[in-house]
């Protein structure tokens, strides 16, 4: 299929210069009597017009390859550069991600291939009115065909802004911490290659091995029960897993950035459903599942926020976009989020990495406007560079001083637990507590080491690597 479109696009390329020196060569009759001149002018900006216009059209198929993912834990992106490649048939994107420290995190290529509806069109003409020509007539297409006009159309939408909530002074509760199961593995154990990101439920928890691209189940004595997905782009692979969450039936999801789909386990490991993510018109780097594993919900970036989800036959549906009223210059990746959601309902939230507070949301519609964090943590700014070439763009986002916010969050239906960053000596092992439904700040608990994590009922599951894999359940006692 990559070989196809190539050669449509050079294919198509060489027809439209074949034509174009036609144009000028004999350019065709038009109403009135323009000269020879005037009309050589006309068709030829129709034709530069009609191939400007060519490079966009709707997309037929695609494919995406990963360049490189990062092993083990990676870090927050802060940079972002994309670079695109239109032609009429082929689109070409290549995508990056750097850390803080300038780190790879991950490397991707996209190859799609699209209907070039405005140069056939013309293409499609030209050859109409040629044909009349050829009779000895012009015709009424040939005396009304003088330039193509591209249709445009645009979109209304509403815009959701935020209410003001005070922000909650932080209460530090003392408890300790019961151990109801530890491990610890080496670095030659393949139990697990590394832990990146956990759920829980009621069968016991479920570990995202993203270095080993699949997902490891464990019963809550901690005794494993199977893994799922390989390495690979096929049914049930993974190339470049990012996250997971459970539906009610404890069918596992997990999100995979390279494929731009999102791949359904069952209770006992088989695959059991998937979720294409390419009807979307951006990208998802969080996710919640519906409560019957029928959708996905998340946010796309963009200069606000816009919750969407998307069903299985591709039906997107998308809500009004969330604007910062508060917050002025601040787009794209300097919106990330962290998601999380109930298994029972289809409530889920959006927390930000690097800026202040989350949303409740319900399906794609705003539950109550941002709730901010006990500590106030600025969004950082983002620098934006842009440059053409001869045949492709190339666009970098940089995030200048970022300060971290939430580093992963979890909620056990009643609860929804923040692990926040922040800059106090805790960093990191802060647990802010809130109340599910009403996101009413509750208190905050210090944890005895960082890490993602996941919650069912009153037990915390906390994983580091450090540098092999660990892993603890613990419980808060009072």
């Amino acid at each position: 299929m990559e070989t196809l479109t190539w050669f449509l696009t050079f294919a198509i390329l060489f027809v439209w210069m074949v034509v174009g020196i036609e144009l000028m060569r004999r350019p065709p009759a038009m109403p009135s009597g323009r000269s020879m001149t005037i009309r050589r002018i006309l068709w030829g900006a129709a034709w530069v017009l009609a191939l400007a216009l060519g490079v966009w059209g709707p997309e037929l198929w695609s494919t995406t390859g990963t360049d490189h993912a990062s092993r083990g834990s990676v870090g927050v992106p802060v940079e972002l550069t994309s670079s695109v490649l239109r032609t009429p048939f082929a689109v070409r994107t290549l995508r990056s991600e750097r850390d803080l420290d300038g780190r790879l995190l991950s490397s991707e290529r996209r190859l799609g291939l699209q209907l070039p509806l405005a140069l056939l069109g013309f293409l499609a003409l030209v050859f109409l009115v040629r044909a009349h020509e050829a009779r000895g007539s012009a015709g009424p297409v040939g005396r009304t065909a003088t330039l193509l006009l591209p249709l445009l159309w645009a979109g209304c939408g509403e815009s959701a802004l935020e209410n003001d909530t005070p922000r909650p002074d932080r209460q530090v509760v003392e408890v300790g911490w019961d151990t109801l199961f530890y491990m610890e593995l080496d670095l030659n154990d393949t139990l697990v290659y590394g832990i990146d990101h956990l759920a829980a439920a009621e069968r016991g928890f479920w570990a995202l091995d993203r270095s080993g691209f699949r997902v490891a189940h464990f019963d809550w004595e901690g005794e494993l029960q199977w893994y799922a997905g390989q390495r690979g782009a096929g049914p049930g692979e993974l190339t470049n897993p990012r996250s997971l969450d459970l539906d009610r039936d404890d069918r596992v999801w997990v999100l995979d950035l390279a494929t731009s789909r999102v791949t359904g386990f069952g209770p006992d490991g088989g695959l059991d459903g998937s979720i294409s993510l390419l009807p979307l018109e951006g990208v998802l780097h969080g996710f919640s599942v519906a409560a019957a594993g029928d959708r996905v919900f998340g946010m796309v970036m963009g200069d606000g926020l816009t919750p969407v989800s998307v069903d299985g036959r591709g039906r997107v549906e998308t809500g009004s976009t969330i604007l910062l009223n508060d917050v002025r210059g601040i787009s794209g990746i300097a919106l990330q989020g962290v998601v999380t959601g109930a298994a029972v309902r289809d409530r889920w939230v959006y927390g930000f990495v690097m800026g202040d507070g989350f949303y409740l949301m319900d399906g794609v519609e705003l539950g109550r406007g941002r709730l901010p964090y006990p500590e106030a943590v600025p969004f950082p700014g983002l620098v934006v560079r842009e440059s053409e070439g001869a045949d492709a763009s190339t666009r970098t986002q940089q995030l200048s001083e970022p300060h971290f916010a939430a580093a992963s969050i979890t909620t056990n239906c009643e609860k929804l637990l923040v692990r926040f960053a922040g800059e106090t000596p805790a960093r990191g092992r802060l647990l802010d507590v809130y109340d599910f439904e009403s996101g009413e700040y509750e208190e905050t608990l210090i944890l005895p080491r960082a890490g993602p994590i996941a919650a069912w009922g009153e037990r915390i599951v906390v994983a580091w690597n450090d540098p092999a894999p660990r892993l603890m359940v613990i419980r808060a006692r009072r």
